[in-house]
């Protein structure tokens, strides 16, 4: 049996379900990913959204056209596209995509971006590529009620809710981390600087116990680094030895190396469950 726990403060503000964290955000020539990752669509229930956030590595001198092809799992030929015109000395801004009709879960959506001087689309400044992955835990899935696609897909990796069970059992504690949304993300960590989150305090109550009964926990989040905080702030505060507890965590492989020394530190185990 699992227990789920979820930051009610933060889905309040958003429900966000999947970060970009994996694959690494990617940089080019004009632009870098810092943020991104799919969300339910506010207007339309049950449909999703994919978003990215880009900064410039190299700034045109002056307003240009920018072209993202967000891809169509159910016509590869009839990628999703929407144009914006952009001011690069405003720095960091965002793209998101038309709602889609249903998505494929557990797939890499590749979403190719171009630099246009001008609407006219005849220089072309850069081009830049990324990759999201829509990884949704089955019950998150039946939680948004999310439409997923019908057809022939390739088939879908193991899910993280029986990647889990593979490691730590069938009987673990489970956390989702959410995040704000693609922009209010860059506050938690100003934030965690004042003082514990109330996840990572509820987090702790339940590592507590684990220098002297067996605790198994198993934490994920629509944000990597924000998963992270939350898992160190809770052993920070926890305190004694927790030689009991096993740890779980899916995100980025540098998150989990971090997790790995926090939770080590304390004398537990730590598993980074498909980590890139």
């Amino acid at each position: 049996m699992r227990k789920i726990f979820v930051g009610i403060a933060t889905m309040l503000l958003s429900t966000v379900a999947v970060s970009f964290d994996k694959p690494n955000p990617e940089a080019s020539e004009y632009l870098k990913t810092t943020g991104g990752g799919a969300e339910p669509s506010s207007t339309s229930p049950g449909l999703v959204i994919l978003g990215l956030r880009l900064d410039w590595t190299k700034s045109p001198s002056s307003d240009v056209l920018v072209v993202a092809e967000f891809e169509n799992p159910e016509n590869q030929h009839a990628p999703y596209v929407i144009e914006q015109h952009v001011n690069p000395s405003e720095g960091k801004f965002l793209l998101v995509s038309p709602v889609y009709a249903c998505i494929v879960n557990y797939h890499t959506y590749q979403v190719t971006i171009r630099v246009f001087a001008d609407s006219k689309k005849q220089q072309q400044f850069g081009l830049h590529e990324q990759k999201i992955a829509v990884a949704f835990p089955e019950k998150r899935l039946k939680e948004l009620n999310l439409k997923v696609c019908s057809g022939n897909f390739p088939a879908a990796e193991k899910s993280l809710d029986d990647q889990f069970a593979d490691v730590l059992g069938g009987n673990y504690s489970e956390f989702y981390v959410p995040k704000l949304g693609l922009i209010a993300d860059s506050m938690v960590g100003l934030l965690s600087s004042v003082g514990p989150s109330a996840q990572a305090q509820q987090m702790a109550r339940v590592f507590s116990t684990a220098n002297e009964t067996n605790v198994s926990v198993a934490v994920y989040g629509a944000n990597s680094s924000n998963a992270r905080s939350a898992i160190v702030q809770a052993l920070g505060i926890t305190k004694g030895e927790l030689s009991k507890l096993s740890l779980a965590f899916s995100g980025s492989t540098s998150d989990g190396e971090v997790i790995k020394a926090a939770v080590e530190a304390k004398g537990g185990q730590f598993f980074c469950v498909s980590c890139n």
